[in-house]
C-alpha cells in the first residue's frame, strides 16, 4: 500500500470516528436542538453508510424509553390535577361565600329577636347593645370557635382560622364600621361608659395577649376568659336592674308565651349557625392550603369580615333609628364578648394554638385602633368626621401590611 492510500485510509478513519463521536454526544446530551443541529451537520459532511448509521441512531434516540413515558403520563396527571384544583377552589370559594351569608342571615334573626325581647322589658339601648345585640352578633364567631374546636379535637389543628377570625372581626368593627357609623352620623359617648365598658374592652384585649404567650390557650384559660365574661354580665345586670325587670313581665300571661317562642327560634337558628359554620371552616381551610398562605390570614379577613356583618347591620339599622349608643354598644360589647366569651368556650373545649403573626401583629394593632375612639370620646364625648375615616384608614393599612408581610404567618 502506498503512501497515500495510506494517507486516505487514516483520514477515512479520523472522519468516521469524529462522526461516531458526534452520535454519542447526540445520544447523551439533554438539550435536543443542539443534537438536532449537529446530527444535520454530521449527516451533510459524511458518507451513505455512515448516514445510514446517523438515521438509525436519531431513530433509536427519539423513540421514548420507559421512564420517559411514565414521566409524560406523570405531568399529565399532575396538569389535570391543577385543572380540577383551580375548579374545586373556586366551588370552596363559593360555600365559604354563602356560608358567611347564611351566618349574617341568621345572625340577622336573632337580633330582631333579641330587639324584641328587650323592647318589651324596657331596658336602656346601652344595655341591650352591650349585652344581648354584642351576644346575637357574637354568635357567628361563637359558632366558629365550637366547629373549630371539635376539628382540633379530631386532629385538624385549625386554631389559626378560628382566632383570626375573631379578632379579625374585632379590628374590622372597632375601625371601619365604628368608622363609617361616625361618617353618616354623629357618634356620642359619656364618662361613665369610658370608664367602664370600653376599659373592660381594652382590658379582655390585654388579658388575651397575656394568656398567648406560651403561644397556646388552654382549657383552664379558657375558662377563665368565659367566667370573667359572665362575671361582667352579672354586674351590667345589676346596674340596670335587668332581673327585677324579668320577673315584673313573667307575671304577664302572654310575655311567657312570648318567651318561649323566641328561645325556641333562638335554639334552631343557632344549629342552623353551626352547620354554615362548619362549611366555612372547611372551605377556609381548603383555600388556605391552595392559594400558599397561613389560614390566620383567611381567618383574620375573609372570615373576620364575614363575622362582623351582623355587627354592621346592626349598626346600620341603628343609624337608621338615630340610635348612636346602640351602635357604639353593639360594637364595643362585641368586642368584651368576641375575646372572653367566644375564644373562653372555644379554648375551654380544646386548647388552642396562638400563631405568632395574631400574638404579635393582629393582637398589638387591635389594642391600638382601639386606643384611638377612646381618646377621640374622651376629648369632646363625639367623635368627628376627620377622626371617622382615620378609623376607615387604620383598617385599611392594617388589611395590606397583613397581605403584604404576614400572609405566610411568622
Amino acid at each position: 500500500m502506498s503512501d497515500k492510500q495510506i494517507q486516505k485510509s487514516k483520514a477515512r478513519d479520523h472522519h468516521r470516528s469524529h462522526i461516531l463521536t458526534g452520535v454519542r454526544r447526540f445520544e447523551h446530551s439533554s438539550n435536543d436542538r443542539w443534537n438536532l443541529s449537529a446530527l444535520n451537520k454530521y449527516k451533510r459532511t459524511s458518507k451513505p453508510k455512515v448516514c445510514r448509521c446517523l438515521r438509525y441512531s436519531q431513530r433509536a434516540v427519539q423513540r421514548p424509553s420507559v421512564s420517559e413515558i411514565r414521566d409524560r403520563a406523570d405531568r399529565r396527571v399532575i396538569e389535570f390535577r391543577r385543572s380540577q384544583k383551580g375548579v374545586i377552589m373556586y366551588v370552596e370559594l363559593f360555600k365559604l361565600l354563602g356560608a358567611i351569608a347564611v351566618l349574617w342571615f341568621c345572625s340577622e334573626m336573632l337580633i330582631k329577636s333579641s330587639k324584641a325581647l328587650a323592647t318589651r322589658l324596657r331596658i336602656s339601648d346601652t344595655f341591650v347593645g352591650l349585652t344581648i345585640l354584642s351576644i346575637g352578633t357574637t354568635l357567628p364567631e361563637l359558632a366558629l370557635h365550637v366547629i373549630a374546636s371539635v376539628n382540633i379535637l379530631q386532629g385538624t389543628d385549625i386554631s389559626g382560622v378560628a382566632l383570626g377570625a375573631n379578632v379579625g372581626s374585632n379590628i374590622f368593627q372597632i375601625t371601619a364600621i365604628l368608622g363609617l357609623v361616625g361618617l353618616l352620623m354623629t357618634v356620642r359617648s359619656t364618662r361613665n361608659f369610658l370608664e367602664t365598658a370600653y376599659v373592660a374592652m381594652l382590658m379582655s384585649i390585654v388579658l388575651l395577649f397575656v394568656f398567648g404567650l406560651d403561644e397556646k390557650l388552654s382549657r383552664a384559660e379558657g375558662i377563665v376568659l368565659a367566667i370573667l365574661y359572665l362575671l361582667y354580665l352579672w354586674h351590667l345586670g345589676e346596674v340596670e336592674h335587668f332581673v327585677g325587670k324579668v320577673k315584673h313581665e313573667s307575671n304577664k300571661h302572654d310575655s311567657k308565651h312570648s318567651v318561649l317562642k323566641h328561645i325556641i327560634l333562638v335554639i334552631v337558628e343557632f344549629a342552623v349557625l353551626l352547620v354554615a359554620a362548619q362549611v366555612a371552616i372547611t372551605s377556609a381551610e381548603f383555600l388556605a392550603d391552595a392559594w400558599g398562605v397561613a389560614d390566620s390570614l383567611i381567618g383574620s379577613l375573609i372570615l373576620g369580615l364575614g363575622a362582623a356583618l351582623p355587627e354592621l347591620a346592626v349598626a346600620l339599622a341603628a343609624l337608621k333609628h338615630k340610635s348612636s349608643g346602640m351602635s357604639l354598644g353593639v360594637l364595643v360589647g362585641s368586642n368584651i364578648t368576641n375575646p372572653l366569651f367566644a375564644v373562653g368556650i372555644g379554648a375551654a373545649i380544646s386548647t388552642y394554638t396562638m400563631p405568632n403573626e395574631i400574638l404579635w401583629f393582629d393582637i398589638p394593632v387591635w389594642f391600638a385602633v382601639s386606643l384611638l375612639p377612646f381618646f377621640f370620646f374622651w376629648k369632646k364625648n363625639q367623635m368627628t368626621k376627620l377622626q371617622a375615616a382615620t378609623l376607615i384608614g387604620c383598617f385599611i393599612l392594617f388589611a395590606v401590611v397583613r397581605l403584604r408581610y404576614f400572609a405566610q404567618g411568622i
